[in-house]
């Protein structure tokens, strides 16, 4: 009869308790909440006051997280809140740690949490934690410091064009340098990347790469450092250097784009005119054998299933004797006037080379049939024509032909054959083209045993 009456004086003094610490809590400006020691810091008492910092209220802290308060708490913090909270055995005092918890809406708060351990009458641990809303701060704090990096940037860089993109504002900065630069024509808030696709202060081919790489920053990719024209406000385009850094929230979200811009155009022009003085034949200015070879096979390395080109290998006839005639600056004349005729025959994508002294190759891109070849070849001999008729007496060429992936998958085995079909040409009569065949091939080996044989 004593255990009845003293188990129930128990429960109702645990629930006078209850009704205290609610009545207490009630009206006080932050959360306060008790959880069991346990893994899921499973929830025993809710504050009004953390309901209403949470905007969650107490039913739906129990339907949408199963009275755990673990799972009101930032995945990336769960681990630092129950080392430092869970676990402990000793009362040893309050622990003041902060992290982040679930607000509604998906929002997420920033909380400081006092927290201290107790234990009941019947042995069970509990933590009572005090939380107080702390977002704000925290965004303060945030934003100092992207000021600070911000500013320790702009001291770095003082002597080249800034420009400072608030993702969050749309407020766009440019620094002095950079508005004596590029000009003043720029807008101070808005949705810069827009503005700059449709702008002409990027060359044209660079815009549509710089703009998806820019995307790809504030996506949280790495971006190196890159090299694209912009327009001067003098008008004329330069080189630069764009080194950009992006900021981001707590939940990885990009919240300001910083760029600096350095003026290379002198040391990329030079880097241009060498490595083009290096890939293309100081003579004629078509690309070298070198750079003819490493483009062809590229291309065909990266064709599709059903692509054909052709290749075309051209030789001035009888040249030696035209040298020996009219002597060798009248020769270089009359090569760099067949190199050009042959150029202007072919597109921008198909690779014109010199490959020796009197001797071409065009490698013909993507064509439907083998009769646009035929056309071409027959072009070829017109711009012979064409040059005797304009003081070149003589003049003429041979041209043979061979296909890919018919003929071969390599610049050096379609380069075989259609050398084969020009020498072919040559043996005929000169002045002529051949189609690469099988035929051909029998006959320069044919040929080239009689030769030989006769040594």
């Amino acid at each position: 009869m004593e255990d009845i009456t003293l188990s129930r004086r128990s429960r109702r003094l645990r629930l006078e308790q209850a009704r205290e610490l609610e009545a207490l809590t009630a009206n006080v400006p932050c959360g306060v909440l008790c959880c069991r020691n346990d893994e899921f810091l499973t929830l025993n008492f809710v504050s009004e006051g953390f309901c209403r910092m949470t905007g969650f209220g107490r039913g739906e802290i129990a339907s949408q997280f199963d009275d755990r308060f673990i799972r009101m708490v930032c995945e990336k913090d769960r681990g630092l809140l129950l080392r430092r909270a869970v676990g402990r055995r000793k009362q040893d005092g309050a622990a003041e740690i902060t992290y982040r918890i679930a607000g509604k809406g998906g929002s997420l708060i920033w909380i400081l949490d006092k927290t201290r351990l107790q234990e009941d009458c019947n042995g069970n641990i509990w933590l009572y934690s005090v939380l107080m809303n702390i977002t704000e701060a925290q965004k303060t704090q945030e934003e100092l410091a992207v000021t600070e990096e911000r500013y320790r940037m702009l001291l770095e860089h003082a002597a080249d064009p800034i420009l400072d993109f608030n993702l969050k504002t749309g407020k766009i900065y440019y620094s002095p340098t950079f508005t004596a630069k590029f000009g003043t024509g720029f807008p101070q808030c808005g949705n810069l990347l827009e503005y700059l696709e449709k702008s002409s202060v990027i060359y044209g081919q660079d815009r549509r790469l710089l703009l998806d790489r820019t995307l790809r920053l504030l996506r949280g990719k790495p971006m190196e450092d890159g090299e694209f024209r912009f327009r001067e406000a003098g008008g004329g385009y330069i080189w630069c250097n764009v080194h950009p850094t992006a900021f981001f929230d707590d939940q990885g979200e990009a919240t300001r784009l910083i760029v600096v811009i350095s003026n290379i155009d002198r040391r990329k022009r030079e880097s241009i005119a060498l490595r083009r003085q290096a890939e293309h034949d100081l003579l004629t200015g078509l690309f070298n054998r070198v750079t003819a070879t490493e483009r062809i096979n590229r291309i065909i390395a990266q064709s599709g299933k059903g692509e054909r080109h052709a290749l075309f290998v051209i030789d001035i006839d009888n040249f030696k004797k035209i040298n020996d005639r009219l002597g060798h600056l009248k020769g270089d004349e009359m090569i760099v006037e067949t190199a050009s005729r042959i150029k202007r025959l072919f597109r921008e994508k198909d690779v014109v080379a010199r490959v020796g002294g009197d001797e071409f190759v065009v490698f013909l891109r993507r064509i439907l049939s083998v009769e646009l070849a035929v056309k071409k070849a027959e072009s070829i001999g017109d711009a012979f024509r064409a040059s005797r008729a304009s003081g070149c007496c003589g003049l003429s060429g041979s041209v043979g032909i061979s296909f890919y992936p018919h003929d071969g998958s390599s610049y050096e085995e379609l380069f075989r054959k259609a050398d084969a079909a020009m020498y072919a040409a040559k043996n005929s009569g000169k002045n002529s083209f051949r189609i690469y065949t099988r035929e051909i091939d029998q006959i320069t080996q044919a040929g080239i045993r009689n030769w030989a044989e006769g040594l």
